[in-house]
């Protein structure tokens, strides 16, 4: 990723401030749906390990780009380059709203 951009290598929440853009690999961590409530914009690289409900996913599609990985033979995940960059630049261009994810889950009912 160093060839795209500065990485910070320092826990979510000490690096938040400073960065540009969030990639996310898990959505089943805290950290992921802290990000998408967040005003940052939000890239999530799809591994297809932790399957999500149609309606979930659709949510994430309309909060944030979205990147599949493709498995290789050697049973590591790959995602291409320039798709990924791609997204970081479509992230960093598009307005955030993460309305529909603060809604569900900052929200008293």
């Amino acid at each position: 990723l160093e060839d795209l951009g500065t990485v910070i290598h320092r826990p979510f929440e000490q690096s938040l401030s400073e960065a540009d853009a969030l990639i996310f690999d898990f959505p089943l961590s805290t950290t992921f749906w802290a990000a998408m409530c967040s005003q940052h914009p939000v890239v999530f690289a799809e591994m297809g390990i932790a399957p999500l409900n149609a309606h979930i996913m659709a949510m994430i599609a309309r909060r944030c780009q979205h990147v599949k990985a493709d498995w290789a033979d050697d049973g590591l995940p790959r995602i291409d380059r320039d798709m990924l960059a791609d997204a970081i630049a479509a992230a960093l261009r598009n307005p955030v709203d993460a309305t529909e994810f603060r809604n569900l889950y900052l929200e008293a009912p």
